[in-house]
């Protein structure tokens, strides 16, 4: 786990890639619909389609249970728009492997 500037919070490395795509979802749906095609899919690969692939190719367990929690929402969420989504299953994996330190 890696800590913030001042090395006092920790900084989980999949809750910012989850709220890296949950912004980058929010912002380019807010993006305005008259953008000319190459523009719209320029933004969107920027925006969602990386997020989205660092999550998608997740391996490794959440650190925490609140990131935990965080990826299986997003794995609820991402199942709904995608039975077969990348992101859903390494989600619940990255869940189902977490480990409290009361369990280790």
């Amino acid at each position: 786990m890696h800590h913030d500037v001042n090395g006092a919070t920790p900084v989980d490395p999949l809750m910012i890639a989850i709220e890296t795509y949950r912004d980058g979802l929010a912002a380019y749906n807010a993006a305005p619909d008259d953008l000319p095609e190459d523009a719209a899919e320029e933004l969107y690969q920027r925006l969602v389609g990386a997020p989205y692939n660092v999550l998608a190719n997740w391996r490794t367990p959440a650190t925490s249970e609140e990131t935990a929690l965080a990826a299986m929402r997003l794995a609820g969420r991402e199942i709904k728009e995608d039975p077969e989504s990348a992101v859903a299953e390494a989600m619940y994996g990255a869940m189902l492997s977490f480990r409290r330190p009361r369990d280790k």
